[in-house]
């Protein structure tokens, strides 16, 4: 099976030679020199010219491709400058933020933010108390007291008795 694959090969190889030596073999003057059909075959001048363009155009893209790479690194760059400035003026507004937190007493860390909200309803919760201990002044039962409130009467108790105790541990 190899045989006729050499064969092959070799008569190929041989073709080849032969069609090398016959278009170098140089023509007499007696001969006509054969004429190219014109659009179809190029002569070596216009064959060099046109890789001249192809390279004159390649080497011009190529260029065209480093300046933009250039433009792009130049602006990344200065994007890259501009971030780490923001970084650093973070880092700085962080640590000063830090030191006055650090700076500031521990009992004023441990205190909740301030809801606009609850501290309405801490308002309305003290005026209300205030109100229950003026009629229990004024001599009123926990009866009336709820009556006049509109509360209930085992709020108005709790809210007496609640009293009653924290003075006792103030006194």
């Amino acid at each position: 099976m190899e045989q006729p694959i050499l064969l092959l090969l070799a008569a190929g190889l041989l073709i080849v030679i032969a069609a090398v030596l016959w278009m170098r073999k140089p023509r007499s003057a007696a001969q006509p020199e054969p004429q190219p059909l014109p659009g179809k075959l190029w002569e070596q001048p216009q064959i060099e010219a046109a890789v001249q363009r192809f390279v004159s155009e390649i080497k011009q893209e190529n260029q065209r491709v480093i300046d933009r790479f250039q433009q792009t690194q130049a602006q990344l760059m200065q994007e890259l400058n501009q971030l780490q400035q923001r970084v650093q003026q973070f880092e700085q507004q962080m640590a000063a933020v830090t030191q006055q937190l650090a700076a500031r007493p521990a009992e004023q860390g441990k205190q909740p933010a301030a809801d606009p909200a609850a501290e309405e309803d801490a308002l309305r919760l003290r005026n209300r108390y205030k109100r229950v201990f003026e009629l229990q002044r004024e001599g009123l039962s926990s009866e009336e007291i709820a009556k006049r409130l509109g509360a209930g009467r085992g709020e108005i108790e709790l809210i007496l008795s609640l009293a009653a105790s924290g003075q006792g541990r103030s006194q």
